[in-house]
């Protein structure tokens, strides 16, 4: 989050150029923030539970890594490797 918000801050200043649509980035941010949000309290409560496999936790949590997928997109750099 901290290197999200000093990417933000910093890019303009070193380009010297404002972003383009700066309320895009708000919400692209909320949009990733709020899908990592609910995918880290879905994991916590299959971690509780006794004797649940991990990998079906896991596996239950592509759908949130499907929703925050697009401003992932915009959000991260280019040289993230796919696991």
């Amino acid at each position: 989050m901290v290197m999200f918000g000093a990417f933000y801050y910093m890019l303009p200043l070193l380009t010297k150029r404002e972003w383009p649509w700066p309320r895009l980035l708000v919400v692209g941010f909320a949009v990733y923030f709020f899908a990592m949000s609910i995918g880290g309290w879905l994991q916590g409560l299959g971690l509780l539970e006794v004797g649940h496999p991990f990998a079906d936790i896991t596996r239950s949590l592509q759908r949130s890594d499907a929703e925050a997928a697009p401003t992932g997109a915009i959000n991260r750099p280019a040289s993230v490797e796919e696991v």
